[in-house]
């Protein structure tokens, strides 16, 4: 009876092992999924900015071209204002 006992013992032992071992497994996948899942996300979001900063730098680039133009403009219209003033 005791070495009955023993045998059911071991053997729910074998099968507790066995139920944990699974379950840390699926843990370490669970974890490995969500680590691939967060790099992707940072990915995206490091892309995103990115494209965000090239054209933040696009358009800083196109008001400096017009901002020159406006200068230049204006210089034009001192000097034909000087001019008129002369006359």
């Amino acid at each position: 009876m005791l070495s009955a006992k023993d045998s059911f013992l071991a053997e729910a032992a074998e099968t507790a092992y066995q139920l944990n071992s699974e379950e840390t497994i699926r843990m370490q996948c669970e974890a490995r999924e969500d680590f691939y899942r967060q790099q992707s996300y940072i990915q995206k979001k490091q892309q995103r900015l990115e494209q965000e900063k090239a054209e933040l730098l696009r358009r800083n680039a196109e008001k400096d071209v017009a901002l020159a133009a406006s200068q230049d403009e204006i210089a034009r219209l001192k000097a034909q204002l000087s001019e008129l003033q002369k006359k």
